[in-house]
């Protein structure tokens, strides 16, 4: 754990005005803001490409969160200046609630926002971090350990105290980078309990510490601290499989696990994926990311049959096509379900060899 001390001060307006140019989807590399609508969760994202971004990817991208009561126009505009410098896309949705985060179907927002994201820019999965002030800095913090995600590390500014009582994660830890200044009631009142969890927890994380800064104000060099220490960290399992919004990894990484779905009025689309709280579980939805669809599960059988097993069952009717991969011997299968007919449950424990 360290501290910085520096000087100078970046203050978040009240009402922050947005000037910026939309990009277009066949130009991931042009420089401006898009704003991203989100039909599932009803919510929106801001899209922004530095100008210094390379012509051709993969692309880092930075997930910020937006504290409560505002906007992410609010905070773009102070979060331009380490993007270009560092050439990291930003990415920043709108929580379900003016209130904050938390309260709504939040993390369907961010699993949309990225997946949107990813449409647009070739993003690269082992790179995706996340970041946030206030409100939002503490949804960060909870959303990372508590949910396993792909997310390679967390930036968190003046960040309230929030209880994790065990990590929802196995294997990768992502690394904690906090920001607090020391006249922000937070820095004593939320550090020193925060600090005894994440040491409880076996989370490594540092401090920036800032003299005289309050609140939501900051020294314009700590931002771009921050995202310099999330730009240095690679998302790993172990094995070949990059976790997105729409990839889920078992196995510790050697299997990807995808989807799509069809519903009675002919909507289709991709599914999302949430990983439960073992590296051989995890789960899929359709619509939102309170109502699971699917259970997934590979376990290693190497030891009883020389194969990895596979099971899954749904708790759905409409049509979909799951594809499980095994990444190291490229064997694939893909399981239907035809619409109106109850998700049936599966257990394969021949198809994929060990060797």
């Amino acid at each position: 754990m360290f501290c910085f001390a520096r000087f100078g001060r970046a203050s978040l307006p009240a009402s922050a005005l947005l000037a910026t140019v939309l990009i277009g989807t066949s130009a991931p590399a042009i420089a401006g803001v898009k704003r991203i609508l989100l039909p599932q969760t009803g919510s929106y994202a801001l899209l922004y490409v530095p100008h210094s971004l390379a012509a051709s990817g993969p692309y880092p991208l930075i997930v910020f969160l937006h504290g409560a009561g505002s906007r992410p126009e609010d905070y773009l505009p102070i979060l331009e200046l380490g993007a270009d410098t560092l050439s990291v896309p930003l990415l920043l949705p709108r929580s379900d609630y003016p209130l904050g985060w938390g309260p709504g179907d939040d993390r369907a927002i961010i699993d949309e926002a990225l997946a949107a994201a990813g449409n647009l820019l070739d993003l690269d999965p082992r790179r995706i971090s996340i970041a946030g002030h206030s409100s939002g800095g503490a949804y960060a913090i909870l959303r990372t350990y508590t949910e396993p995600n792909q997310f390679a590390g967390v930036f968190s500014l003046s960040a309230p105290y929030r209880t994790i009582v065990s990590l929802g994660i196995h294997g990768y830890i992502p690394p904690l980078h906090l920001y607090y200044g020391t006249e922000d009631p937070n820095y004593l009142g939320s550090l020193p309990p925060l600090s005894v969890m994440f040491d409880r927890l076996g989370i490594d994380w540092q401090t920036d510490i800032e003299s005289g800064h309050g609140h939501n104000d900051w020294p314009e060099s700590s931002i771009e601290d921050g995202f310099r220490f999330l730009l240095a960290l690679r998302y790993s399992l172990g094995g070949p499989c990059l976790p997105t919004a729409n990839r889920l990894c078992l196995a510790r990484g050697r299997f990807a696990v995808q989807g799509t779905w069809r519903d009675f009025d002919g909507h289709t689309g991709q599914a999302f994926t949430s990983p439960g709280t073992e590296l051989t579980t995890g789960f899929l939805w359709f619509f939102s990311a309170n109502n699971l669809e699917m259970l997934v599960k590979v376990i290693n059988a190497c030891e009883a049959n020389g194969r990895y097993w596979l099971f899954a069952s749904g708790a759905t009717n409409v049509a979909y096509t799951l594809h499980v991969t095994d990444l190291v011997t490229g064997r694939e299968v893909s399981l239907t379900n035809s619409l109106g007919t109850r998700s049936p449950a599966i257990i394969d424990t021949a198809t994929f060899s060990c060797n």
